[in-house]
């Protein structure tokens, strides 16, 4: 009977015990849960500590955060072409011997209406210089002999010992050969280079240009077509931009086009700058459509040909709450940003975007105008965020 009582009191005190531990341990672990959710709160408040030195290390810049006027736009291609009224082909309007005028190269600059090269037509086989040479020394010989005859024949006519027919034959002979050493010589003068005496087809410039390439030798032998020499007018292009058939109904108001070169990119001015025209045709194969802008080239230099890759703005300019691309951090696919609270202390933002213009982009929810932006060493900010330790020194303060 004793040992009965010693033993149930023993478990009275035992279960006693028990029930004041777990009743301890439940009281510890909502009063830590209440400290944490308070360190959270006031951390919230108070923002990420990044000192100025620490500002310093990592180069922290911010911006204010402002209204401006953005365009949207489409990221495409475009190429630099000639405009058919810029170029100018030359060719060979008839066969024969072509002479280029003295000086004439690539890169020689040519104003509308000068002459650049004669063609002497020639009828049936081709002439060379040696030919033409023998047929003028026979020429010359036939003019003495006729000039001979015809002095004799004068003589006696004179003495009326022959009729006045055979006079007038042998004046004619000698006219006929007259004409046939001229011929030959003007003939020879046209396959001469330095010859002062230019005879033949003129062919001339339609356009102030420059030579970019010639594909003919003073002297030579040319058929009816062949090319002659190229002239181009590099100081206005058309930029053949590429639209593609899913973006045609977005461009409504094209306004203008940034370049993206190799380093930066270059918005082209608006007054270098004109909208030709949208082509309603879609090129099968591309499933594009073709949008012209005319370039004064004069201050920018670009090549026909060139292709670059470009933002074309598709509309215009309305204003937006905008900040920096490159405030922008993506954590985990949500689009965040960090506000300067004060000099050490920065907030985390979530900000949903709108459009892009060049660096700049709208912001439609999550900024006001006049809060300032982080805009250079974002990352390191949501690094301090995370655990002080990877910002800055690599520690803690």
């Amino acid at each position: 009977m004793k040992l009965f009582t010693i033993t149930l009191l023993s478990l009275l005190i035992f279960n006693g015990c028990n029930h004041d531990h777990d009743h301890s341990h439940d009281t510890h672990a909502h009063d830590e849960h209440a400290h944490n959710d308070h360190d959270t709160h006031k951390h919230e408040e108070e923002g990420i500590v990044f000192s100025t030195e620490q500002q310093w290390e990592v180069n922290i810049v911010t911006q204010i955060v402002k209204k401006q006027k953005l365009r949207p736009s489409l990221l495409t291609f475009g190429q630099f072409e000639l405009p058919s009224n810029a170029q100018q082909m030359l060719t060979a309007p008839v066969s024969g011997i072509v002479l280029p005028v003295p000086n004439i190269q690539v890169g020689s600059q040519i104003k509308a209406g000068d002459i650049l090269a004669y063609i002497t037509p020639i009828l049936g086989e081709k002439e060379d210089t040696a030919t033409l040479q023998f047929e003028l020394i026979r020429a010359k010989a036939n003019l003495t002999l006729s000039n001979s005859e015809y002095k004799r024949l004068l003589a006696l006519k004179e003495k009326n010992a022959i009729s006045k027919k055979r006079l007038l034959s042998a004046k004619n002979a000698l006219s006929i050969a007259k004409a046939e050493v001229t011929t030959i010589q003007k003939r020879l003068n046209q396959l001469d280079p330095k010859s002062k005496s230019k005879s033949g087809v003129a062919l001339k410039s339609h356009i102030t240009a420059t030579v970019v390439s010639l594909n003919t030798i003073s002297g030579s032998y040319v058929k009816e077509g062949d090319r002659l020499m190229q002239l181009a007018d590099n100081n206005k292009l058309w930029l053949n931009i590429q639209v593609a058939q899913a973006d045609i109904s977005k461009v409504r108001n094209p306004s203008g086009v940034t370049l993206h070169l190799a380093q930066e990119s270059m918005m082209l001015e608006a007054n270098s700058t004109s909208f030709l025209y949208f082509s309603d045709l879609l090129n099968p194969k591309t499933a594009t459509a073709s949008l012209m802008y005319t370039i004064d080239n004069r201050d920018y230099g670009f090549k026909s040909g060139e292709r670059f890759s470009l933002s074309l703005y598709t509309q215009e300019a309305k204003e937006y709450t905008s900040i920096p691309k490159s405030a922008i951090v993506d954590d985990n696919g949500l689009k965040v940003v960090y506000v300067q609270l004060d000099d050490e202390h920065f907030i985390r933002r979530n900000v949903e975007t709108g459009i892009i213009d060049g660096e700049s982009i709208a912001i439609l929810n999550g900024l006001k105008v006049g809060e300032r932006v982080v805009t250079v060493g974002a990352y390191r900010i949501l690094l301090a965020g995370l655990s002080p330790a990877q910002a800055g020194h690599g520690h803690s303060h």
